[in-house]
This record gives structure tokens, sequence and C-alpha cells, in this order.
């Protein structure tokens, strides 16, 4: 949906790749700014603000990265099941720190797995996206700070890798993100 802003026509997709993403070469606006859907980031329940935008902003990267729903390393097989948001936008986060992988070990939480990232033993495979609207059944309040890093939980829960981690890179086109009020419940 298209909202008139300092007269002239703008969606959340347009502020993001026509303003946000070129005048500040900033990949963790990916991890703000977010459509809703199931596989996107979590949308915060606060405001991003001037003063705090950097500790912000480093906080949803790390949520999102180390969400083990969202992204999945496989420690045997040294393969990183990584969200569609990382091949979509491979170009910001190549440009911003080389490669995705070293972009991601910056994020992660478990330090051994950073260090695997940093040597590249790992290759990656893309995970199909969920484009259903996401929210947290009433009741039910998770963190990512319950359910660990997704390097230990894989481990810890001997969950199976998904089966199908392919979706077409170009996938894009068209969409248009969600404006909505579906917010993550607070922590």
């Amino acid at each position: 949906q298209e909202y008139m802003v300092g007269g002239a026509e703008v969606n959340l997709w347009s502020v993001e790749r026509d303003i946000l993403i070129p005048r500040f070469k900033e990949p963790r606006i990916h991890f703000a700014i977010v459509c809703a859907s199931q596989s996107c980031p979590k949308l915060r329940s606060w405001a991003f603000t001037a003063n705090q935008l950097d500790q912000q902003l480093n906080d949803s990267a790390r949520r999102f990265i180390n969400d083990p729903t969202r992204n999945v390393f496989d420690p045997e097989e040294k393969v990183a099941y990584l969200s569609m948001i990382f091949n979509w936008f491979e170009e910001d986060f190549v440009g911003h720190s080389g490669s995705v992988l070293n972009y991601i070990q910056q994020y992660v939480n478990d330090l051994d797995l950073a260090q695997e990232l940093r040597d590249g033993t790992y290759t990656i495979k893309f995970l199909e996206y969920d484009w259903n609207l996401n929210g947290t059944p009433p009741g039910r309040q998770t963190s990512i700070d319950d359910v660990g890093t997704p390097h230990t939980n894989f481990a810890r829960e001997g969950r199976a890798i998904p089966s199908s981690p392919s979706f077409e890179k170009g996938g894009l086109e068209g969409i248009s993100p969600l404006l909505t009020t579906s917010f993550e419940s607070p922590t």
C-alpha cells in the first residue's frame, strides 16, 4: 500500500530499498523493517530511536540470525540453512562484510560457530520462505533467549534439517511489504 510522505507516494519496500539502504549502506535494516510474515524477523514492540539506533539494530540482527526457526547451522554437515533474506539481499551483506557468512559470524552467539563461519568451512542453502502472517498465539510468550542459539539447539535437540531448503533467487519482484499491528511480545 502506498502512503503520502513529504509529497511523495511511498511504501515500506521503497523506504527500505530506495532510501535507507542506498543512503546508509546498512544491512541491519533488513532485520528492522519487516513485512510481518512468519519467516521475517519479528516486529519489535518499541520504536527505533536515534540515540539507541546502533544498539537496536545490533539487537535485531542478533535475534534474527540466532533464531533457530529462521536460520539453522548444521555442525556435522557444515551447512548453514539460511533465511531467503540473505539470498534476496546478498549484495547488501557482501558489500558490507565481503560474504554472507562473514556478515553472519559477527552476530552469532556461539563463538565456535562464528570461527567456523570465518574460516569458510560452511556452505549455504536457503530455506523456503513462509509468507503467512506472524504472531504469537494468545497466552504464549517466547524469546530467542529461551531457546538458545541455532547451533546448540540443533545439536541438543537432534532436529532434522529442512528437506527442501530452496527458493528461486529473485523471488521478491512485485511483492510489497505489508504494514501490520502484529508485534513481538516484549521479553
